[in-house]
């Protein structure tokens, strides 16, 4: 009997790490316009590549996250986390990202100075979202936003989904849900469904929120991004540890 506990233990703390949060950036601060002390995703683990000029950098903008931003055209800014081998093999199976951010209408500089409406001069440019790539389980997700002068848009690679029709594209944070079953992955925003395609194989292992693209521009206060394994992959994992557990009996 007392095996018998050990063993349920063990199984216990074995599915509660792999419910856990595989990577996480959370700002800290209340998503809202005027909440300051958003914190840097340097700090949390994530790595920054951006150019570091006036309109191509990420900051503190003190409106409910951390921006990031491209104004440049010629530049990156974006932050990164390389997959684990044991992230790796769960995102194989399943998992889900949520995140809250507000695409921007303006442009800030660093130094207080702004453009603004700039979006409605590159929206058809925009790079900002996501880069979901895992080379080991063959896909490759590079999910962009975008905003005319008043609606959302994503773009998969191969397909453009509108999001809004009732002029709520930018300067409003939005909650947004990515689900992966193992074969296929949904955006969920706003109560609708939208199927993405994979923009490739995937030859590297990591994940990427903000401008990944040189040639594309994105304005974008990111308060929160939270990548977990689905339940489903927890079950699994449980009902190994239960198989394990009779065989151990008999």
């Amino acid at each position: 009997m007392k095996k018998m506990l050990c063993l349920l233990a063990l199984l216990a703390i074995n599915a509660t790490s792999y419910a856990s949060i595989l990577f996480q950036y959370d700002a800290g601060v209340n998503a809202q316009i005027g909440a300051t002390g958003a914190a840097d995703p340097t700090t949390q683990g994530w790595t920054k590549v951006a150019g570091g000029g006036q309109w191509n950098d990420a900051f503190d903008i003190g409106d409910g996250g951390w921006m990031i931003e491209d104004g440049t055209n010629r530049a990156t800014t974006y932050y990164e986390r390389t997959l684990t081998s044991g992230q790796q093999s769960v995102m194989a199976s399943s998992w889900t990202m949520t995140s809250t951010f507000s695409m921007l209408s303006d442009l800030t500089g660093q130094d207080g100075t702004f453009l603004d409406n700039w979006h409605q001069d590159n929206n058809n440019s925009s790079g900002m979202g996501f880069w979901i790539e895992n080379g080991s389980a063959g896909y490759h997700y590079w999910i962009r936003f975008s905003v005319d002068a008043d609606n959302l848009f994503v773009y998969d690679g191969t397909n453009t989904h509108q999001l809004t029709t009732d002029g709520s594209g930018y300067d409003v944070f939005k909650t947004y849900t990515i689900n992966y079953d193992g074969t296929d992955a949904v955006l969920s925003v706003d109560g609708n469904d939208y199927a993405l395609d994979s923009h490739g194989p995937g030859s590297q292992d990591r994940f990427i929120f903000g401008l990944a693209s040189s040639t594309m521009y994105g304005s974008a206060v990111f308060n929160e991004v939270t990548v977990v394994p689905e339940p489903a992959t927890i079950a699994l994992l449980v009902m190994g540890g239960l198989t394990a557990i009779r065989r151990r009996r008999s």
